[in-house]
């Protein structure tokens, strides 16, 4: 197995949009998610995409220290945008920096899972931020973007 680790906030791939997995990368993104499980544990992480450990390919998991979820090519659905939240978000990619986002608070999406199968979930609150938080990885967007001007002194 490959030694996943962290990348630095400055790494090019945090910015890049990701790669659909294909079907026939379904052992190695198992695999990696196993391996990016550990390390979002490690760092007292809620989620992770595949970016911040380096991989260009659509995926991110999310958990905790009872069970890990893997998410494949996630595709929102739908987002109310009717009904939205700030709420302080953090990110392993930034250590340390805490930023106010607003996102919808019910979020609908269809992704593959661990094993392929297609899956479709409406969520809200919790849920909804994280798989929106992770998401927005596999576009090459992270929380700095949500900075104001006033924040960066």
């Amino acid at each position: 197995m490959n030694k996943l680790k962290m990348v630095d906030s400055t790494d090019p791939v945090l910015r890049k949009v990701c790669d659909p997995v294909l079907e026939n990368e379904l052992e190695l993104i198992q695999d990696y998610s196993r391996e990016m499980y550990q390390i979002m544990l490690e760092y007292n992480g809620i989620g992770l995409a595949a970016p911040q450990v380096g991989i260009n390919k659509r995926f991110f998991i999310y958990g905790d220290q009872n069970k890990m979820d893997l998410v494949i090519n996630p595709e929102f659905l739908d987002k109310d945008f009717n009904d939205q939240e700030i709420i302080s978000e953090g990110c392993l990619s930034f250590p340390g920096l805490q930023v106010d986002v607003e996102r919808p608070a019910k979020v609908t999406m269809k992704w593959k899972d661990k094993d392929w199968n297609d899956k479709t979930a409406k969520v809200d609150g919790y849920f909804a931020r994280v798989w929106q938080h992770e998401a927005d990885h596999l576009d090459g967007l992270c929380i700095d973007r949500f900075l104001k001007k006033e924040d960066i002194n």
